[in-house]
């Protein structure tokens, strides 16, 4: 018998274990209703838990308070978080929100809200976009500033979304929110904004290696006339880039450009580029250098 108690006694309190974590688990988990409430709580970290925890569950019902969250929240890491999470709801509705934000005072919510809008059409290897190299990063072999990720070529792009980018990478002050508006561009194949990018593309020298990736994702061969005058350019990394992208969009334009660089190259590996160039042109005018 009193094996029996022991036995009972045991089960008793395992159950009673399993009762309190149940209770426990339950008062944890938060319904959607309660985490837009916490919205507008006046702690910080509880807002902040809030926005994010309602982008997992990406419920259209808390699209609108989040919204509401980016538009007016005091705390500038509460807005980046609605920003996000407005980027895994993808409501049409909010856009207005995600294009302000592009506004915003804060560099991280910037690139939150272009991260956001990207998201409305891929989810999918985007975070290169705001990948910078800064500080010790700029040794960091892992980190990836560029990426082959594009939308497919039927998806129809919100007009806004392109404008506002485009917006961005000409105007915004910190260097790096325009360098993601232009990974942006490319990953949402904004072909549109070709001749925006490169007028920006001579006038800016910082940007030319993100544009030239841009260019060259766009595939497309109206960026040409904007590339040519760079193929011989000082900046080593601009010149090979200029000469990659000439060759893979096959701009026709750029073979006697494309022959002066070989025949009077920087450097030994301009000279290649130049030839292969040259190459993918299929240019007859170029057939005596390859049979030198």
């Amino acid at each position: 018998m009193d094996h029996v108690r022991e036995g009972t006694g045991g089960t008793n309190v395992a159950m009673i274990i399993l009762l309190l974590v149940s209770l426990h688990g339950s008062a944890l988990a938060q319904t959607t209703e309660e985490l837009i409430a916490n919205l507008r709580s006046p702690i910080v970290k509880t807002r902040l838990e809030a926005a994010r925890k309602l982008g997992e569950r990406r419920q259209r019902e808390a699209a609108e308070p989040l919204a509401r969250v980016l538009r007016t929240d005091t705390h500038a890491d509460v807005r980046r978080e609605a920003a996000r999470a407005l980027g895994l709801i993808k409501d049409e509705a909010t856009l207005p929100a995600l294009l302000a934000a592009l506004s915003d005072a804060h560099r991280e919510v910037r690139r939150a809200a272009i991260l956001a809008l990207v998201s409305f059409y891929i989810e999918t290897n985007i975070e290169f976009i705001t990948a910078e190299r800064r500080g010790w990063q700029i040794l960091n072999p892992f980190l990836s500033t560029y990426e082959a990720t594009i939308v497919e070529p039927e998806t129809k792009v919100d007009d806004r979304i392109t404008q506002g980018l485009v917006r961005v990478a000409l105007s915004d002050g910190d260097l790096g929110v325009r360098q993601a508006a232009v990974r942006a561009l490319g990953v949402l194949r904004a072909t549109t904004a070709v001749p925006q990018l490169g007028r920006l593309f001579v006038g800016h020298s910082a940007l030319r290696v993100e544009i030239l990736k841009t260019f060259m994702k766009l595939g497309d061969p109206r960026a040409g006339p904007y590339i040519i005058p760079f193929l011989n350019d000082s900046d080593a990394d601009v010149r090979k880039s200029a000469l990659i992208a000439v060759g893979l969009l096959r701009i026709a334009e750029a073979v006697p450009k494309l022959i002066e660089v070989f025949e009077r190259p920087r450097d030994e590996e301009t000279a290649r580029l130049a030839l292969e160039a040259l190459s993918y042109n299929g240019a007859r005018a170029a057939e005596k250098l390859f049979l030198q």
